[in-house]
């Protein structure tokens, strides 16, 4: 038994199952046709009419993807179709929000949507005058916390009491927020659990010589570095476990790492979840150290020291990663009373590092150093206002920018730039978004800076999340973060 379609005759199927003939008709394009039985060269007259409809795309065969304002839908189309009518629906109401359109393709975006909302798509296979008979519905949800929708949290007790004093450090590891608070001498930090916002562990208070320049906060996956001065106002650097508790390891810097005494600065930062110690001492040269330490307050790697000029200015030392290139600098004192900048490859301290460039005078405080896409971000403090020059990591030009006096800096997942503004006694106390000019894309409240050092780094990526969280006092002077997505 054959059959012809049009005239043309169609591939079996399996032949004969239980007195009946199946045939393959996937070849045919949706639409009218006319069928015929063939047997032994014989010709039935019989002749039927039948219609192949056009399918509906598969609802396994869809995917997407979202920010908080739009979502992008795929499909795979079905056979013969190109063009689809689309059109899209709030889940929650079944309000047509975008009403049906036909497109040519097997995806769309959608756009100005609203955050954490569900919507539905509905897609109809055309072809090229038929619509298959019901739509297939795909659901998929924006996202919450995007950009364009910042939010903030308050810090919560939870079972224990929030420490007091003035906020010098702040670190974001795996989802755990660690702050440090100076109460004018005894220091303690305190991990949050972000999830939660509540407070997660302590560290018992730290008696300490109130020597500003010692004093820096860090934190990586293997824990947590604060440096010192004890109160013999030796340099001190600990080593607490990521649940705080008392420190693990304690050691002096001027004997551990060999650099004699009277060390007048020390700085430890965690960088590509490695840590890393940066001090400088002496009255002439003054003598620039960096080390990569380790849990157990070892230097694993040591870099070449650096001599430079004759101006004490507390923290006169600070470095920064790149991690669009995975360099690390150093900026510190030269011969000529500024700010050198030096840049090491890989983040190997073993090699010589490059000379970038000259910052301006170093008779300015560093309040802090940071990088991201071949920049380097110098703040100062001048006259109590932070004081920023940019460099060009490339060339070495420099510009500097003086009308938000941006005192430290962050960048999220896609590059994006955030700075603080603590100019004292000013209006001007934001936390703004700043596109690659340094103009000023927005801005978010810190309140209250009462209780803030201006060389607290206040902004924090959680690398393990995209998460970016943003330190602040918020309206009814609770501690808190802003926080938004930043994968998208």
């Amino acid at each position: 038994m054959d059959a012809f379609v049009n005239g043309v005759k169609l591939p079996s199927a399996g032949g004969w199952v239980l007195g009946e003939s199946y045939f393959n008709i996937s070849s045919l394009a949706p639409g009218s046709y006319t069928v015929q039985l063939i047997k032994n060269s014989d010709t039935y007259s019989n002749k039927s009419t039948f219609t192949r409809e056009v399918q509906a795309p598969l609802l396994a065969n869809f995917t997407a993807s979202s920010t908080d304002t739009s979502i992008t839908y795929t499909w795979q189309n079905a056979p013969f179709v190109n063009e689809v009518e689309i059109r899209l629906i709030k889940f929650s109401d079944a309000t047509i929000v975008k009403p049906a359109q036909r497109i040519i393709g097997n995806g769309f975006t959608y756009d100005k949507l609203l955050p954490n909302a569900t919507y539905t798509i509905e897609v109809s296979s055309t072809y090229p005058n038929q619509v298959n008979s019901a739509p297939t519905a795909f659901n998929f949800a924006t996202k919450a916390d995007g950009i364009d929708h910042i939010s903030a949290f308050p810090f919560l007790p939870g079972t224990g009491t929030i420490a007091t004093g003035t906020l010098f450090g702040f670190e974001v590891i795996n989802g755990i927020a660690y702050i440090g608070f100076d109460n004018s001498g005894p220091i303690t930090i305190q991990a949050f659990n972000l999830n939660t916002m509540e407070l997660w562990d302590s560290t018992p208070q730290i008696m300490t010589y109130s020597d500003h320049p010692m004093r820096s906060l860090a934190a990586n996956s293997t824990g947590v570095y604060l440096t010192y001065a004890d109160t013999n106002a030796s340099p001190t650097i600990a080593f607490f476990n990521s649940t705080l508790g008392a420190p693990a390891q304690t050691a002096n810097i001027e004997t551990r790492f060999s650099l004699g005494s009277y060390l007048d600065m020390a700085t430890v930062r965690s960088l590509n979840d490695r840590i890393f110690l940066v001090t400088a001492s002496g009255t002439w040269p003054i003598n620039t150290y960096l080390f990569e330490i380790n849990s157990s307050l070892t230097a694993v790697q040591t870099a070449n020291p650096i001599a430079g000029g004759t101006n004490l200015q507390q923290k006169m030392a600070d470095i920064a990663w790149d991690r669009t290139s995975d360099t690390l600098y150093l900026a510190c004192p030269n011969n000529s009373n500024s700010v050198s900048l030096r840049a090491f490859s890989a983040m190997n301290l073993t090699s010589a590092p490059q000379y970038i460039g000259d910052f301006a005078s170093s008779t300015k405080q560093i309040l802090g150093l940071y990088a991201n896409n071949n920049k380097v971000y110098l703040s100062q403090d001048a006259l109590s206002n932070p004081w920023l020059t940019v460099m060009d990591a490339n060339s070495g030009f420099i510009y500097e920018n003086f009308s938000t006096y941006p005192g430290s800096f962050g960048f999220d997942r896609q590059n994006r730039i955030w700075g603080d503004s603590l100019r004292p006694g000013f209006d001007e106390v934001y936390l703004f978004q700043y596109d690659n000019a340094m103009k000023v894309l927005q801005s978010l409240n810190i309140y209250n800076t009462d209780y803030i050092t201006m060389n607290l780094p206040m902004v924090r990526l959680d690398e393990s999340t995209g998460i970016m969280y943003m330190l602040h006092f918020n309206a009814n002077n609770q501690l808190a973060v802003y926080r938004y997505n930043s994968n998208y």
